[in-house]
Formats: C-alpha cells, structure tokens, sequence
C-alpha cells in the first residue's frame, strides 16, 4: 500500500508537520472516502477535516487547462473551488507549528 509507505516516512522526518488530505472522494452512497477517514483517525494519522469531492468539474478544468474556479457551464464548479476553500481555511487557522 503506498499511502504506507508515504505515512511512514512523513512520520519519520515531520510527525508534526503534514495531514492527509483526501482528494476525488466519491459521493454516497459509496463509502470509500468514509472508510479511509475512519482508518486513518484510528491511526491517529493527522487528517484534514474537509474531503475535496470526485466531481467532473474538476475533469473539465484540468482539460481546458484553466484552474477549476475559472470554469465556465459546470453546475458543480463552486461546490469543487469551495471545497479547496474549506482546505486553505483549515490551514490557515490550524496551529501553524504544527504546519510550518
């Protein structure tokens, strides 16, 4: 398993200094993304409160070759730029030793 092996090491040389964060999380009723956070907190692994959802605008942006919160005629493009939003406020008032 990589993630493993990524963990392990980000343990090893910054226990403090990173989270997870899981990106292209399916929307329920699959539970991939709930079953991974679940696993992850039982490991007491550091992990981002906000899940950055698996939606087509995200496709569309990186096709067009644009940032996401640029794209135009996609219904879910602020749900997506939202969600990297939530992340950047997390960061931003997380205990910045802990990041730094």
């Amino acid at each position: 398993m990589k993630i493993a092996v990524t963990l392990a090491s980000a343990q090893k040389l910054a226990p403090h200094k990173y989270r997870v964060l899981l990106t292209r999380v399916p929307p329920p009723p699959e539970n991939e993304g709930l079953t991974l956070r679940q696993a992850l907190e039982t490991g007491n692994i550091p992990i981002f409160k906000t899940d950055i959802p698996r939606l087509k605008a995200f496709e569309h942006a990186a096709a067009a070759g644009i940032p996401v919160n640029t794209l135009v005629g996609d219904a879910r493009t602020r749900r997506a730029w939202n969600a990297y939003e939530a992340v950047g406020h997390e960061i931003v008032n997380s205990n910045i030793k802990e990041l730094s």
